[in-house]
C-alpha cells in the first residue's frame, strides 16, 4: 500500500456461479450498492444454461469482468477469478451471498489500511436459503489460532481477503478435494507463509446454507478426511481427534443463535 498517493486501495471482489438463476441477482446488486469507489467486480460462471447468463448480462454495465465457460469446479474458477483480478486485495462473494450492508467493503478497506495486514476476515451467518432473515449458525472468526486450524476450523472464507501478492506467492487452490481446499489454502497462508492478519468484529456477509460441505453426515467425514490430509501435504501436525474437537465449537455456532 502506498499511503503517500492518497489512493483508496484496489479490491477486487470475485463472484463464481453455475446454474443459480434463482439467486445470482442478489449477489450482483450486493456489490452493485457497496458505497467503496475502487472495486473490481469478476463474475465466473460456468457456462449456465438456467438463464443466469442472462440476468448476469442485464448487470454488465457494473461488472469489470465476466468470463462464462466450462470449468473443472469451485476451485478452478476460483483460480480463474484470481488470475484476471488485477486488485491489490481479492476477496469472494459466491452466489446466493450477500454483503451486510453496502459500507462492508469500505469497512474492510479502512481497516487493511490501519492495520496494514496481509489479509483481513470478519463473521458470517449461515441463513434458510429461502428466508434470508433467519440465521442458522453465527460463523465468527474470533479468537482464531494455529490450534483451531489443527482442528480444522478456519476463518469463514467468504468474508477472507487477502493481497494478491500473497495468493501470487503461495500458489492455486488445489483441484485435488472435493470441499477443503479452502482450508487447505490456508494452511499454505497460515501456517507455511504466516502471513500478518487481522480480524474484524463485524458480520459482513451472509450466506445461504447449503453446498457441498454441509451435505450430511458423509459430507463431514469426507470434509475430516480431506482436512487430515490437507494438513499432512504441508507438514501441519494434526490427528483425528483434534479434528473431532470442532464439533462442540461448530454446535455452539447453532446453539448460540437459537
Amino acid at each position: 500500500m502506498n499511503a503517500s498517493q492518497n489512493k483508496p486501495i484496489k479490491i477486487s471482489i470475485i463472484t463464481i456461479v453455475f446454474n443459480d438463476a434463482e439467486n445470482i441477482h442478489e449477489t450482483l446488486s450486493s456489490v452493485r450498492n457497496q458505497d467503496y469507489e475502487n472495486i473490481e467486480y469478476i463474475v465466473i460462471d460456468g457456462d449456465s444454461t438456467d438463464g443466469t447468463k442472462e440476468i448476469i448480462e442485464k448487470h454488465i454495465q457494473h461488472i469489470d469482468k465476466f468470463f462464462s465457460e466450462q470449468d473443472e469446479g469451485i476451485y478452478d474458477a476460483l483460480n480463474k477469478g484470481i488470475h484476471h483480478a488485477s486488485g491489490e486485495y481479492i476477496g469472494f462473494l459466491h452466489s446466493g451471498d450477500f454483503f451486510y450492508g453496502n459500507d462492508v467493503i469500505s469497512s474492510l478497506a479502512l481497516n487493511i489500511e490501519r492495520e496494514g495486514c496481509d489479509a483481513i476476515f470478519s463473521n458470517l451467518d449461515i441463513v434458510d436459503p429461502k428466508d434470508t432473515k433467519k440465521i442458522l449458525r453465527h460463523y465468527t472468526g474470533n479468537n482464531f489460532s494455529l490450534l483451531k486450524l489443527r482442528m480444522g476450523i478456519m476463518p469463514p472464507h467468504p468474508t477472507f481477503y487477502c493481497k494478491k501478492d500473497i495468493y501470487e506467492k503461495v500458489g492455486k487452490y488445489t483441484t485435488k478435494y472435493r470441499v477443503s481446499s479452502d482450508y487447505e489454502m490456508m494452511v499454505r497462508m497460515f501456517y507455511v507463509e504466516r502471513i500478518k492478519y487481522f480480524y474484524l468484529d463485524k458480520t459482513t456477509v451472509k450466506m445461504r446454507s447449503g453446498g457441498e460441505s454441509n451435505n450430511g453426515f458423509k459430507g463431514q467425514i469426507q470434509q475430516n478426511m480431506e482436512i487430515y490430509d490437507a494438513a499432512k501435504r504441508n507438514n501441519f501436525y494434526t490427528n483425528y481427534l483434534l479434528i473431532a474437537c470442532k464439533i462442540p465449537l461448530k454446535l455452539a455456532q447453532y446453539i448460540t443463535r437459537s
